[in-house]
């Protein structure tokens, strides 16, 4: 005969040695009367575990759901990546800006005046002209065309920011390219170049 000690949430219960046990298996052997003290004080350990038991699977079911819900987060932004570059990509980025940074501060002289002395004239003699010609084409190039490749503003353009944002940003971050790493900066683009390999 099955002795009913606590009665527990759902169809379970604690019997009289301490056993949480389900209705289901006994349920046409039950009897309630009391028992022994002993028996009482192994039901109340047997509880305690076994609530703990329920704690720890409930937390773990939890855990589980909370890492579902993360992967299929991340799936999903996998899916619909938008603009992004790899940490690789990035440094390489990062190299490319700052050759370019070096290259535009080359054409900076020429932009300053340095195409009308009589140094540059001497130097390419005849062909002054075409040389600033080219030298000013590759500047242009590099500002409208390099600078917003590496940027990816056509990808951010695409993505839905606006043009103007995206080009803000760039002349910005032109700004930036040039007092960190321009002209006379020859130091920290050497320094930089070696930080990333």
């Amino acid at each position: 005969m099955t002795v009913v000690r606590e009665k527990l949430p759902g169809d379970a219960f604690v019997d009289d040695e301490g056993n949480v046990m389900p209705y289901a298996n006994v349920a046409d052997d039950l009897d309630a009367r009391p028992v022994s003290d002993a028996s009482i004080a192994q039901g109340i350990t047997n509880l305690d575990t076994w609530r703990r038991e329920q704690t720890m699977v409930e937390e773990a079911e939890a855990s589980i759901a909370k890492e579902n819900r993360m992967r299929a987060l991340a799936d999903d932004a996998l899916k619909n990546a938008g603009v992004y570059v790899t940490f690789e990509e990035n440094r390489q980025t990062q190299r490319d800006m700052i050759e370019v940074a070096a290259t535009i501060a080359q054409y900076e002289g020429g932009e300053k005046g340095g195409y009308q002395t009589d140094n540059f004239k001497d130097r390419y003699k005849g062909k002054s002209a075409i040389v600033e010609a080219g030298a000013r084409a590759n500047h242009s190039k590099l500002v409208n065309h390099t600078i917003p490749r590496l940027y990816k503003a056509d990808e951010l353009i695409a993505a839905g920011f606006s043009k103007e944002d995206v080009f803000d940003d760039i002349n910005q971050m032109r700004g930036e390219l040039k007092s960190k790493y321009g002209r006379g900066k020859e130091d920290a683009r050497a320094k930089a170049r070696a930080e990333l390999g």
